[in-house]
């Protein structure tokens, strides 16, 4: 078998963008497809059918607020490659940001709706018209994200590999006057091979779900904890490892709800909603956030009765993966923090003392499972950062009455 490597620059001539063409390519599902450089994309009108981003904070330095004026598209390598590309809007004063996710196929679409990925690079930045508002991926940028504000309008270029698809969301937060265009500058590594083909039988095998966990760059963490939930069952599955280090699972059943939940030592763990067809092979991508000295565990189903510190029924799985998340990273120390839904705006003594008795609840709990004491505090919030302030029904009157998790030392 004979090797050759060959180093390509390629500059892509410009590729302009006709403002009359409507965007159609507004939800992930209905993606434009490109081959190792972007083609004409369209301008982004609206959000599609589908607001898949939404409900972030303007301080997100990964993600968009919500889906303003959105074009999708995926752009898949044939060969390895350095991806850069410059953004230049026709107006200068028109504003567009962008992010780019690994693409894992449709099950990408579900990560980005239920937030169990990130992106591999994204900018946001504040348009600057002196400079024509231009942005995108380009040699000399250190920096994977660029938050809102006045941060750099270029973001690091990003490697991939021959086979790798990216997910490219173009937005435009404040609609724009005209069209933009696409320089392409990707740099090309092409691998040739001359080997001699012999074709050989597949041996039929089942079908199968697989479970990729990657970390916040998008590399792949090897051998993570995977639990699945269904049907009030909790199964500690004994996994397979395909090639990549990917796990497969024979715990999957087709037409039932199950929950996934993935943890690795160092990670917070993510939880993923996931029904299967069983038709065919589904991969589903799940990525995990580095702990963190002040980063809340989002915990969401411990829940109280009414002026009282004992659990709801409907709290024991998510106590569970409490225990589960702390056994998992041992070095790891946690604030436990009550709250109460107290209709006063006072911040009253009986309010203090019902949230503190709320955390206790939930430290004893840690305690009598197995965690040392040495490894938590708590402390009683009161009504003092409410969710909802006034809460508009019983659902967010039972979100007030919650605790909350807050690393406090990491190893």
């Amino acid at each position: 078998m004979i090797k050759i490597w060959n180093k390509i620059f390629y500059t892509i001539v410009l590729v302009s963008l006709l403002s009359e063409i409507q965007a159609q390519n507004g939800d992930c599902n209905t993606s434009l497809y490109f081959q190792d450089s972007i083609g004409i994309i369209p301008i982004p009108k609206g959000y599609g059918k589908k607001l898949e981003i939404k409900g972030n904070n303007i301080k997100n330095e990964y993600l968009f607020t919500k889906e303003h004026n959105t074009s999708w598209s995926v752009i898949h390598f044939t060969m390895d490659a350095s991806f850069q590309f410059e953004l230049v809007p026709q107006f200068a004063d028109d504003d567009f940001d962008f992010v780019i996710f690994k693409y894992n196929g449709a099950s990408t679409c579900d990560s980005i709706v239920n937030k169990s990925i990130l992106p591999l690079r994204s900018n946001l930045s504040k348009r600057t018209p002196d400079k024509g508002s231009v942005t995108g991926l380009k040699k000399g940028f250190e920096n994977n994200f660029s938050a809102a504000g006045p941060n750099p309008s270029f973001s690091k270029p990003l490697d991939v590999k021959a086979g790798d698809s990216l997910l490219l969301i173009i937005d435009s937060p404040y609609g724009s006057k005209g069209s933009f265009s696409v320089f392409n500058f990707t740099e090309y590594f092409p691998i040739i091979f001359e080997e001699e083909v012999i074709e050989v039988e597949e041996e039929p095998r089942n079908l199968r779900v697989t479970i990729i966990t990657q970390d916040e760059n998008g590399n792949n963490i090897t051998e993570p904890n995977i639990y699945l939930k269904s049907l009030g069952k909790e199964h500690r599955d004994n996994p397979q490892f395909d090639e990549d280090g990917n796990i497969f699972s024979e715990f999957f059943n087709p037409g039932v709800e199950q929950i996934i939940i993935a943890s690795q030592k160092g990670y917070l763990f993510q939880k993923y909603n996931f029904k299967w067809d069983g038709e065919q092979d589904s991969t589903i991508t799940i990525q995990l956030t580095p702990l963190t000295i002040g980063t809340k565990l989002q915990l969401e189903n411990i829940l109280f009765l009414p002026n009282s510190p004992q659990f709801l029924s409907s709290s024991k799985d998510e106590l569970s993966n409490l225990v589960l998340f702390l056994k998992s990273n041992p070095s790891m120390e946690v604030e436990i923090g009550g709250h109460v839904h107290g209709t006063r705006k006072r911040n009253i003594k009986k309010y203090r003392k019902l949230s503190e008795e709320r955390a206790i609840a939930v430290y004893n709990y840690a305690v009598s499972n197995g965690i040392e004491a040495s490894r938590l505090t708590y402390k009683g919030y009161g009504n003092s950062q409410m969710i909802f302030r006034p809460a508009k029904n019983e659902t967010e009157i039972k979100a007030n009455r919650r605790v909350e998790f807050t690393i406090t030392k990491v190893k």
